[in-house]
């Protein structure tokens, strides 16, 4: 870490087990995440990986950072198209966010809990105009602070595109 300015992360290995524990796996695929998302955002120049965090495929890293969302007070998107970009990158669509990976919409507001943030985040729009981006706590709804930027990983470690999930669907 230190010749390279401490601009290091862990890629930590899987859980193999043959009965899944979701909340330790989740947090695991989390972390894993985090780690992709620091290298392909250049925060990190390298990933620390035991054997065993390779043995598994990981997607392109061109598909990874195509599905990272940057978002910014005042950038013009859709709501609706903000939501097909969350479930793209792997986040489920629900009526209330409550955990991480998880995306809501209702009106003007998309609430999102992205990978890697310890608060949620609620964006209002103006029409097509992203309005407000504030922090919430998930568990009491309540707004935590205003932030200019955020920056939205993936919430899934493979994500297909359109082309192979066809592609897959024919075979």
């Amino acid at each position: 870490g230190a010749l390279l300015g401490g601009k290091v992360a862990l890629f930590p290995a899987r859980e193999v087990a043959f009965q899944r524990m979701a909340a330790a796996s989740g947090e695991l695929s989390a972390r894993r995440l985090e780690a992709l998302g620091a290298a392909a955002t250049g925060q990190v120049r390298a990933l620390v990986a035991p054997v065993d965090a390779l043995m598994f495929p990981l997607m392109p890293a061109k598909t990874f950072a195509k599905s990272i969302i940057q978002l910014k007070e005042g950038d013009t998107i859709a709501p609706d198209r903000l939501m097909e970009k969350l479930t793209a990158a792997g986040y489920e669509r629900v009526s209330m966010v409550e955990g991480v990976g998880q995306c809501a919409s209702r009106g003007g507001i998309v609430d999102v809990y992205p990978v890697g943030r310890s608060s949620a985040l609620r964006m209002e729009f103006f029409d097509d105009e992203l309005d407000s981006l504030r922090e919430f706590d998930a568990l009491s709804q309540r707004s935590t602070g205003q932030v200019s930027a955020a920056m939205i990983l993936p919430a899934r470690e493979i994500i297909l595109t359109q082309e192979e999930r066809e592609a897959a669907a024919e075979r």
